[in-house]
Protein backbone atom coordinates (compact mmCIF):
# COMPACT_ATOMS: atom_id res chain seq x y z
CA UNK A 1 0.00 0.00 0.00
CA UNK A 2 1.31 3.45 -0.85
CA UNK A 3 0.45 6.39 1.37
CA UNK A 4 1.10 9.92 0.00
CA UNK A 5 1.08 13.14 2.03
CA UNK A 6 1.26 16.67 0.64
CA UNK A 7 2.84 19.17 3.04
CA UNK A 8 3.81 22.74 2.12
CA UNK A 9 4.42 21.95 -1.54
CA UNK A 10 6.27 18.71 -0.78
CA UNK A 11 4.93 15.23 -1.19
CA UNK A 12 6.11 12.26 0.85
CA UNK A 13 5.46 8.65 0.00
CA UNK A 14 5.54 5.91 2.60
CA UNK A 15 5.18 2.33 1.48
CA UNK A 16 3.38 0.11 3.97
CA UNK A 17 4.15 -3.52 3.43
CA UNK A 18 1.11 -5.75 3.02
CA UNK A 19 2.58 -7.89 5.83
CA UNK A 20 1.07 -5.60 8.48
CA UNK A 21 -2.31 -7.13 7.59
CA UNK A 22 -1.18 -10.44 9.05
CA UNK A 23 -0.97 -11.06 12.80
CA UNK A 24 0.14 -14.26 14.48
CA UNK A 25 -2.02 -15.28 17.41
CA UNK A 26 0.13 -17.58 19.54
CA UNK A 27 -1.74 -19.44 22.27
CA UNK A 28 0.16 -20.74 25.27
CA UNK A 29 -2.86 -21.97 27.22
CA UNK A 30 -6.60 -22.38 26.87
CA UNK A 31 -8.95 -23.78 29.51
CA UNK A 32 -12.13 -23.81 27.42
CA UNK A 33 -13.01 -20.25 28.41
CA UNK A 34 -9.86 -18.13 28.52
CA UNK A 35 -6.96 -17.92 26.13
CA UNK A 36 -3.47 -16.79 27.13
CA UNK A 37 -0.69 -16.01 24.71
CA UNK A 38 0.62 -13.21 22.54
CA UNK A 39 0.01 -11.35 19.28
CA UNK A 40 2.90 -10.84 16.86
CA UNK A 41 2.71 -8.37 13.95
CA UNK A 42 5.44 -6.97 11.66
CA UNK A 43 4.25 -3.45 12.57
CA UNK A 44 5.42 -3.95 16.18
CA UNK A 45 8.99 -4.63 17.31
CA UNK A 46 7.77 -6.81 20.25
CA UNK A 47 4.87 -9.17 20.71
CA UNK A 48 1.78 -8.12 22.69
CA UNK A 49 0.78 -10.53 25.45
CA UNK A 50 -2.81 -11.18 26.53
CA UNK A 51 -4.16 -12.94 29.62
CA UNK A 52 -7.80 -13.60 28.69
CA UNK A 53 -10.13 -13.75 25.72
CA UNK A 54 -11.42 -10.24 26.42
CA UNK A 55 -7.85 -8.98 26.80
CA UNK A 56 -7.06 -10.53 23.38
CA UNK A 57 -9.98 -8.72 21.74
CA UNK A 58 -9.09 -5.39 23.37
CA UNK A 59 -5.40 -5.56 22.48
CA UNK A 60 -6.11 -6.68 18.91
CA UNK A 61 -8.52 -3.74 18.52
CA UNK A 62 -5.96 -1.32 20.01
CA UNK A 63 -3.35 -2.66 17.57
CA UNK A 64 -5.68 -2.16 14.58
CA UNK A 65 -6.49 1.38 15.70
CA UNK A 66 -2.84 2.27 16.32
CA UNK A 67 -1.79 0.97 12.89
CA UNK A 68 -4.78 2.83 11.43
CA UNK A 69 -5.26 -0.13 9.14
CA UNK A 70 -7.71 -1.32 8.05
CA UNK A 71 -9.65 1.87 8.47
CA UNK A 72 -13.15 1.69 9.93
CA UNK A 73 -15.75 1.49 7.18
CA UNK A 74 -17.69 4.60 8.17
CA UNK A 75 -14.85 7.04 8.73
CA UNK A 76 -13.79 9.60 6.15
CA UNK A 77 -10.46 8.51 4.70
CA UNK A 78 -7.53 10.73 3.86
CA UNK A 79 -3.90 10.40 2.83
CA UNK A 80 -1.47 10.60 5.73
CA UNK A 81 2.14 9.56 6.18
CA UNK A 82 3.05 7.05 8.83
CA UNK A 83 6.31 5.28 9.47
CA UNK A 84 6.18 1.51 9.69
CA UNK A 85 8.65 -0.68 11.51
CA UNK A 86 8.38 -4.06 9.80
CA UNK A 87 10.67 -5.95 12.17
CA UNK A 88 9.16 -8.55 14.49
CA UNK A 89 10.49 -10.60 17.36
CA UNK A 90 11.91 -14.03 16.83
CA UNK A 91 9.28 -15.77 18.96
CA UNK A 92 6.70 -16.87 16.46
CA UNK A 93 4.72 -19.76 17.91
CA UNK A 94 2.56 -20.48 20.91
CA UNK A 95 2.91 -23.49 23.21
CA UNK A 96 -0.61 -24.67 22.40
CA UNK A 97 -1.43 -23.30 18.93
CA UNK A 98 -0.50 -20.57 16.46
CA UNK A 99 -2.93 -18.90 14.08
CA UNK A 100 -2.27 -16.45 11.27
CA UNK A 101 -5.03 -13.83 11.22
CA UNK A 102 -5.44 -11.37 8.36
CA UNK A 103 -7.84 -8.54 9.15
CA UNK A 104 -9.08 -7.15 5.84
CA UNK A 105 -11.97 -4.93 6.90
CA UNK A 106 -13.51 -3.26 9.93
CA UNK A 107 -17.21 -3.11 9.16
CA UNK A 108 -20.34 -3.28 11.33
CA UNK A 109 -18.25 -2.62 14.44
CA UNK A 110 -16.26 -5.82 13.98
CA UNK A 111 -13.43 -7.40 11.97
CA UNK A 112 -13.58 -9.41 8.77
CA UNK A 113 -10.69 -11.39 7.34
CA UNK A 114 -9.10 -14.82 7.21
CA UNK A 115 -7.57 -17.23 9.72
CA UNK A 116 -5.30 -20.22 9.23
CA UNK A 117 -3.22 -22.51 11.38
CA UNK A 118 0.46 -21.74 11.11
CA UNK A 119 1.29 -25.19 9.78
CA UNK A 120 0.05 -24.50 6.24
CA UNK A 121 -3.67 -25.10 6.76
CA UNK A 122 -6.05 -23.41 4.31
CA UNK A 123 -7.21 -19.90 5.08
CA UNK A 124 -10.81 -19.73 6.29
CA UNK A 125 -12.80 -16.48 6.19
CA UNK A 126 -14.41 -14.98 9.30
CA UNK A 127 -17.10 -12.31 9.34
CA UNK A 128 -16.79 -11.03 12.91
CA UNK A 129 -14.53 -11.14 15.95
CA UNK A 130 -16.99 -13.55 17.55
CA UNK A 131 -16.78 -15.94 14.58
CA UNK A 132 -12.96 -15.67 14.79
CA UNK A 133 -13.11 -16.79 18.44
CA UNK A 134 -15.43 -19.68 17.55
CA UNK A 135 -13.04 -20.82 14.82
CA UNK A 136 -10.04 -20.64 17.16
CA UNK A 137 -11.98 -22.56 19.82
CA UNK A 138 -12.97 -25.25 17.33
CA UNK A 139 -9.40 -25.68 16.07
CA UNK A 140 -8.02 -25.95 19.59
CA UNK A 141 -10.61 -28.54 20.59
CA UNK A 142 -10.00 -30.65 17.46
CA UNK A 143 -6.21 -30.49 17.96
CA UNK A 144 -6.46 -31.52 21.63
CA UNK A 145 -8.74 -34.45 20.69
CA UNK A 146 -6.05 -35.81 18.32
Amino acid sequence: MLTITFTEGKSEAVIMNNACRYSKICLDSYDGENMKGFISNPFYPKSISFDSTIDFLMKMQDMIEEMDYPKPYRLMRSFEASQVNLSSDSVDSGKLATFVVKVLFCQNSSWQGTISLRKGENEQPFRSALELLFMMNSAIKSNSAN
